[in-house]
């Protein structure tokens, strides 16, 4: 099994047991010394079954690709295989469907003939765009490469040469399998199997074949190129319609209360008497295709006053431990002010024995997709 843990001198970090004390050891330390990297779980990084992969003979299925095969680069290259990975996901038992579902990119969404055939990669796996390493995820827009949401199994295949390279997958440079510390994933990658993979952060740069890039400064302009390229073919544009405003209201229960006023970021709502949960209800979005965020967002708060009737007033910490359902964790900006972003629905961990008026200081939004266009044109996985 792979879990986090704090250990003084690394931070939290990834661990490996195999439920004995002799069998569990610091796994990988991503950031060196006591920095915490707070892993969730390792990068997902294959292609699916059916993908073919060039070799000098022609394409053959990526599941009929055997240890010692001579493979094509996309530089023309042959390069024998050095192994093979493998590994089937049972998606309706995974705890986050999102981390393992394909991506499928359509036949020419690239360029002409590129890839051949429709094409099916697992979201972190990157393809050369521009003679950097972008992994698929960051480059969804919801027309030619789109996130598979209503798959229940998926086969994934990956293929070890020497050093890392690029293959041709459908006639797409895509990379070949680089060791970061996620063969655990693999069913076949002689050691604990890692039960519910998930994606990691991870430096891929030192022992990369290209740059791999993730920034949004380089990431924006590609992901620009092939939606525009999706209208030319034909598809729909990336997007639809989207509001600013995050529709912002409190539930006490099942009752809801719209703010009373609202003005320069901060939002006012009047709020009896009540020993019923009170939460902090919004739209939501994504974060914008091209970084790196899976997390559905509502809106992020800045601060949470609690102004009584008799005149107390009370502020509640944005790292109160009672801020748990429906919080992400606190994000410090600037390295001395606290944000932290809900999910849509927040929980508040306030009580009052009078009414009160409740203050949320909104720091930030999003451009939210209105509801009824959601489900098929929403941008991120």
């Amino acid at each position: 099994m792979l879990f986090s843990a704090y250990t003084p001198g690394y931070g939290t970090e990834a661990w490996v047991t195999d439920g004995t004390a002799a069998g569990t050891s610091l796994l990988l330390d991503i950031r060196a010394g006591d920095q915490a990297s707070s892993p969730e779980g390792f990068t997902v990084v294959c292609f699916a079954a059916g993908t073919r992969i060039a070799t000098p003979s022609g394409n053959v299925v990526v599941q009929d690709v055997q240890l010692g095969d001579i493979i094509l680069t996309a530089a023309g290259t042959e390069r024998p295989v050095t192994w093979v990975g493998q590994r089937r996901i049972d998606i309706t038992r995974h705890p986050d469907p999102r981390q393992v579902n394909p991506i499928r990119i359509a036949a020419g969404a690239f360029a002409p003939g590129v890839p051949s055939r429709d094409l099916r990669l697992s979201p972190a796996h990157a393809v050369l765009l521009d003679d950097v390493l972008v992994p698929v995820e960051l480059l969804v827009n919801g027309t030619t490469i789109v996130q598979e949401t209503d798959c229940q199994a998926v086969t994934y295949f990956h293929i070890e040469l020497e050093t890392h390279d690029l293959l041709l997958a459908e006639d797409l440079a895509a990379e070949s399998y680089l060791d970061t510390g996620n063969r655990t994933f693999f069913a076949n990658g002689g050691g604990p199997i890692d039960l519910h993979p998930t994606l990691l952060d991870q430096d891929r740069a030192g022992a990369s074949c290209a740059p791999f890039a993730i920034d949004p400064a380089t990431v924006e302009p590609l992901w620009r190129r092939l939606s525009e390229r999706a209208v030319m073919l034909g598809y729909a544009a990336p997007g639809g319609e989207t509001t600013s405003d995050p529709d912002l209201h409190i539930m006490v229960g099942d009752r809801r209360l719209n703010p009373v006023s609202h003005g320069n970021g901060r939002i006012v709502f009047m709020l009896p008497a009540t020993g019923q949960t009170v939460a902090l209800v919004s739209r939501t979005g994504a974060a914008l295709p091209w970084i790196a965020d899976r997390r559905r967002l509502g809106v992020m708060v800045g601060r949470i006053t609690l102004r009584h009737a008799d005149g107390a007033v009370a502020s509640i910490p944005l790292d109160h431990p009672g801020l748990t359902d429906g919080w992400w964790a606190p994000e410090w900006h600037d390295t001395a002010t606290l944000r932290r972003w809900t999910n849509g629905h927040a929980t508040l961990p306030v009580e009052t024995q009078g009414a009160a008026m409740l203050e949320i200081e909104v720091a930030a939004t999003l451009d939210y997709v209105l509801e009824a266009e959601t489900a098929l044109l929403r941008l991120a996985a």
